[in-house]
Order: C-alpha cells, then structure tokens, then sequence
C-alpha cells in the first residue's frame, strides 16, 4: 500500500550540527566591520532567533537602527566571514543525526526540508560544510523574518511547490521551543531535541508531540515514519 508523503522539517544548529559558535561569531564581526564599532560589551542569545533577529540586537545595544540597506550590507559580507569560521570551529554532528538523515532519505515518500533562522545562503554553506545538503530539497529561511512561524509555512509552500505534492502531514523538528511553536501554529507534528540550549523537560513543557534526549533515541525513526 502506497504510503502518504512526509515532509520532514529539520532546524540546523543545535539540531544536527554544532559549530561551537561559529555562526554567532561570523555575524558578530560582519557587524562590526559594516558599522565600525566593537561590539565586545554586547550580549546576544541566538538559540530560536532569526539572523536578523541577532543581528538587531546587537544593533540595538549600540543604538543603530536596523534598515533593510545596513541588512543587506551585512548579509553580503557574512557569507565569506562563515566559511572561515566554520574551517576553523572543530565543528560535529550532534548523536544520531547522519544515521537518521540516511535511514529517512531512503524512506518510500519522505522528503526531507530545513526550517532554519539563518539567512538561506548561511544555511547552505552549513549544510555543505558539513556535507549534508544533498539530503534536503529545499526549506524556510530567516531571511528578511523576525519569526519562525511564517519560514516554516515557506518552507512547506516552496518544497510542495517545488515537488509538486501537497503536504497533509508535516513535521518539525529543532532543539528550541521556537521550533515547537513554529510548528505547532502550521498544525505540523513537532519533535523537540535536547541538544541544544533547553533540556527534554524544558522543552516537554511546550507539548511537542514527542521530545528525546538527541536524535539517538530509538522513538524518533519510527514516530517520523508514522506521524
């Protein structure tokens, strides 16, 4: 019997990979370079955020005024900033992750998506780093967004446009509650991993239809096969 088509929606980092700060720290001196400041007495928490969402932070701390103009001269600089920080940040997959990415890319009726806060050149060099791209055939990126709400609902309309299915059931899975909620309001099936900031009882107390410690767990393969 012919199975439903799933979509299965994957956060980055803190969720399959863990660069060691090595995102934060390209956009933090892509910041610094575009406005000429020092940022060293700023703080920002990225875990959940969009890139744009960190970058005016950081804006804010030094009362700049974030504009799409000041944005696009700092996404255009990133980029290059990100590879080098990524060949020099000793960076991993985070437990289970390329097993299951293998196991679900085989899978009869599955596709796999990012739904992601980088900006979506930021996500695929990532992804490339790490050698991981080829399982994903599209997604929801952070650009231009200050929510992750509506790049989930990118991320489903781009991929079902772009295979040419339309998705009924569809799951998201991150390391944040962000993630959750984001998936929670596209009526997806959402999956919390403790890998990142927030532990499995942080994370519970969002009701995600199912929360593991990493992508290890036993549970995970099969809730994603038959949600």
């Amino acid at each position: 019997m012919k199975t439903e088509p799933r979509l299965i929606l994957f956060d980055i980092d803190g969720t399959l990979i863990r660069t060691h700060g090595a995102g934060l720290r390209a956009i933090e001196k892509a910041v610094e370079i575009s406005i000429s400041k020092d940022l060293k007495d700023t703080r920002v928490i990225p875990h959940g955020r969009t890139d744009q969402q960190i970058i005016s932070s950081y804006l804010s701390q030094v009362n700049i005024k974030t504009t799409k103009p000041l944005l696009d001269k700092i996404f255009k600089i990133y980029p290059e900033i990100l590879k080098t920080e990524l060949k020099n940040c000793n960076g991993e997959f985070l437990p289970g992750v390329y097993e299951l990415l293998v196991r679900l890319y085989s899978a009869s009726d599955v596709y796999l998506g990012i739904a992601t806060g980088n900006i979506k050149n930021g996500a695929w060099i990532k992804l490339e780093h790490f050698k991981i791209a080829k399982y994903f055939v599209g997604g929801g990126f952070g650009d231009g967004y200050n929510d992750r709400v509506p790049l989930v609902c990118d991320a489903i309309n781009s991929i079902s446009e772009k295979l040419k299915i339309d998705f009924t059931k569809v799951a998201v899975c991150g390391d944040t509650p962000f993630d959750i909620i984001s998936g929670q309001k596209n009526s997806c099936f959402t999956l919390g991993i403790g890998t990142g900031r927030y532990s499995v009882s942080e994370l519970k107390k969002y009701h995600p239809d199912l929360a593991v410690k990493s992508l290890k767990n036993k549970n995970v393969l099969n809730s994603l096969l038959k949600f």
